[in-house]
């Protein structure tokens, strides 16, 4: 599922999302960063996980802050592909949001980093010092979401949104095969159960 429609969908769903330019430009780049006070992000257009011949050596791309010395050294690079560029939110913590049919299981994630700040990618380090809260979301949100899953006529997603320091939910993607086994494990969810249910045949 592409990335960019994720995005535009939300949106018409009444979901917030991140300022978001894809290019291949140096100057609409820099023009960007400028428009977003200098806090930029650059993640993958489509999935970030690279298979390699050897397994070992398969990588994953996180999400990075951009600074303009880096995007300056970089502007050659820029016209070989087009890069998705999103304004950096202020997170309080990351969401994984689980829906199964109607039911919806929302995990709150912080992970801080130096000055206790939200990590921009929670995914580093192998997820260590993470800390996880089961928590309710408003129902407006909720319904935006369940909404958004029937367009797709998905009964099961994994819904990565970040809560902000301006009190906004915001949208990133919708994973339509997303890892959710990991939050069990940890003993914060009991998705498995949920799914099992869901997959009971309901008599007529």
């Amino acid at each position: 599922m592409s990335k960019l429609e994720q995005l535009s969908r939300a949106n018409k769903f009444g979901l917030k999302i991140p300022k978001t330019l894809v290019t291949q430009s140096f100057e609409d780049a820099k023009q960007f960063w400028e428009e977003c006070n200098g806090k930029l992000i650059v993640k993958p257009i489509s999935h970030g996980y690279i298979e390699r011949d050897n397994p070992k050596e398969d990588t994953l791309i996180f999400t990075n802050e951009v600074t303009l010395e880096k995007l300056s050294d970089n502007q050659n690079l820029l016209p070989l592909c087009p890069t998705l560029f999103q304004e950096k939110v202020d997170k309080v913590y990351d969401m994984r949001i689980n829906v199964i049919d109607e039911e919806i299981i929302a995990v709150a994630i912080y992970s801080s980093i130096k000055n206790k700040l939200q990590a921009v990618d929670i995914r580093r380090d192998n997820m260590e010092n993470v800390r996880y809260q089961v928590v309710n979301l408003p129902h407006v949100i909720e319904n935006k979401i369940l909404d958004l899953c029937h367009s797709y006529e998905l009964r099961f997603a994994c819904i990565d949104m970040a809560f902000t320091k301006n009190l906004d939910w915001i949208f990133f993607e919708v994973n339509p095969n997303g890892q959710w086994a990991w939050l069990d494990l940890e003993g914060v969810t009991n998705i498995a159960d949920s799914l099992l249910r869901s997959m009971q045949v309901k008599p007529l």
